[in-house]
């Protein structure tokens, strides 16, 4: 049994890409081929099998938020690079099926027009219609940008057609917070609602079982806190300088601010179109910024708190890997992962934008640095004992849908 699993760019080191990886790795122990159908060539695929469809630009999944002639360009040219990577996934489609015609095709958040599964990380669209008028307080300015915004009116039509026209035997969804945002959006709609199905992404059960060789001890310098995201606006590297900007002077001076996932000429621009002076910055706190990489797990063994301050995020594993890596979890519940927190026991939940509530958690935590020891191996802790769901976990529940698509389309699964 082959699955074509349709994508958009994978990038090295996103969790998009992770995620399915994972999971076909682990589905391929059951007689389940996966086939990969992305804009990346077969390189860092661990050896699954990939149909390369072309490149397809910049496709990040943000709206426009100032009036930069380069922004409008750019949401412009990802715009038309977003509809022909569709037209030529279309093509490959059924170029395979034509030869596969029992292929099971799961489309991985809308990067198709047709599939038997739909997978949906995140809702553009409540991202667009939640966050907006907090980004963009004036309302003049969110009308004029929205005339400009070409790339985000299409995706959010191209979603909006979807739950008009489903044609999916099943719709995962990577956490409750996301099943939520659609039901909110399309619940009117006619689409089946028991198609509707959460399948947590996964963590590596093997971080939270080896043996954590820590520098954590605590003195006046070295509370590490961590942010990670390569999504600069959805993940809130603004948010999290709101909420370190109402921390004391003290706390400020025994803090490191580890920024991983961007190159601080990407960090510095975000910031300059965002009217701000990430140099500044630079003088008022200590930061040390890592780029893109693949070891990130390890560098949580030296984070103490990791501070996720997402304003929309579908789930984030980084979540539940310092989770598992035994670091105390600051999170937004505008993210998904959130879910798999028990609130002040194994890590805090605050709400959406409440910057206030985030910097007195904060203060907390910094004022006693034996709850943080204590949240992270509470944490530890879930992951062990299975109350956060392991790739395996996440693996079998797919497999179950795989099976229950076969029987759908009358055909039967050994």
């Amino acid at each position: 049994m082959n699955i074509l699993s349709v994508n958009g760019p994978m990038k090295r080191y996103a969790g998009s890409r992770t995620s399915v990886v994972e999971v076909a790795m682990i589905v391929a122990k059951h007689g389940i081929k996966t086939i990969i159908l992305s804009s990346n060539r077969s390189s860092h695929l661990d050896g699954i099998s990939n149909i390369f469809c072309g490149n397809s630009g910049n496709l990040s999944r943000v709206y426009l938020t100032s009036f930069s002639l380069k922004e409008i360009f750019d949401n412009w040219v990802s715009g038309f690079s977003y509809l022909f990577y569709l037209i030529r996934v279309e093509r490959l489609i059924k170029k395979y099926k034509s030869g596969d015609c029992r292929a099971i095709v799961e489309n991985n958040d809308i990067w198709s027009i047709n599939q038997d599964i739909l997978v949906v990380r995140s809702s553009f669209t409540y991202f667009y219609k939640s966050t907006r008028c907090k980004i963009i307080p004036f309302l003049a300015k969110r009308f004029l940008l929205s005339l400009f915004d070409f790339k985000s009116h299409l995706i959010m039509f191209v979603e909006r057609s979807y739950f008009r026209n489903s044609r999916s035997k099943k719709i995962v969804v990577v956490s409750d917070f996301v099943k939520s945002n659609l039901l909110e959006l399309y619940g009117k709609m006619s689409f089946d609602k028991r198609k509707l199905i959460v399948v947590y992404n996964g963590v590596n059960i093997n971080i939270a079982k080896r043996e954590l060789k820590r520098v954590r001890a605590f003195n006046d310098k070295n509370i590490v806190i961590s942010f990670v995201g390569r999504n600069l606006l959805r993940k809130n590297i603004l948010g999290l300088f709101e909420i370190m900007s109402k921390l004391s002077v003290n706390f400020k001076e025994k803090v490191l601010l580890r920024l991983i996932g961007n190159s601080e000429k990407e960090i510095g621009c975000f910031f300059e179109e965002h009217n701000c002076d990430f140099k500044q910055l630079k003088s008022i706190y200590n930061i040390e910024i890592i780029e893109p990489t693949e070891d990130i797990v390890d560098y949580f063994l030296s984070t103490h708190i990791l501070l996720v301050p997402s304003i929309y995020d579908g789930f984030a594993k980084v979540v539940t890997e310092a989770m598992a890596s035994g670091c105390c979890v600051v999170v937004s519940n505008g993210c998904g992962a959130s879910e798999m927190i028990r609130n002040c026991k194994d890590g805090f939940v605050f709400d959406n934008f409440d910057y206030i509530r985030a910097a007195e958690i904060m203060c907390d935590l910094l004022n006693n640095p034996v709850l943080i020891d204590k949240c992270g191996s509470e944490a530890r802790n879930a992951v062990l004992n299975g109350k956060v769901p392991s790739w395996d976990e996440s693996a079998f529940k797919k497999v179950e849908i795989y099976r229950d698509v076969l029987e759908e389309k009358g055909e039967l699964m050994s």
